[in-house]
């Protein structure tokens, strides 16, 4: 029961990952050369990130630290959130 925060905290990171991904896609289309680099740059930041995140907060788990990796395993997606609403204003 305690892995369950964990696993809860890493299935929505992998959600916003995704949605965030669909977001930059979808910008890429009308781009210019550069505009397409940072874009590229943005999307491959935002899911090494994730992926960075979820395998840590798996470690921490094995060491059996449930909160630490709920807490690590939910940073991107505060960090999402967070870009988020600043491309929105």
């Amino acid at each position: 029961m305690k892995s369950l925060l964990p696993i809860a905290a890493m299935l929505c990171t992998a959600c916003t990952t995704l949605l965030m991904l669909v977001f930059t896609l979808a910008g890429m289309p009308n781009s210019s050369a550069e505009q397409l680099r940072n874009v590229q740059l943005w999307a491959g930041g935002l899911c090494g990130l994730s992926l960075v995140c979820v395998i840590v907060g798996i470690v921490f788990m094995a060491k059996d630290r449930p909160r630490q990796a709920a807490v690590v395993a939910f940073l991107p997606s505060a960090v999402m959130g967070l870009i988020f609403l600043v491309l929105l204003q």
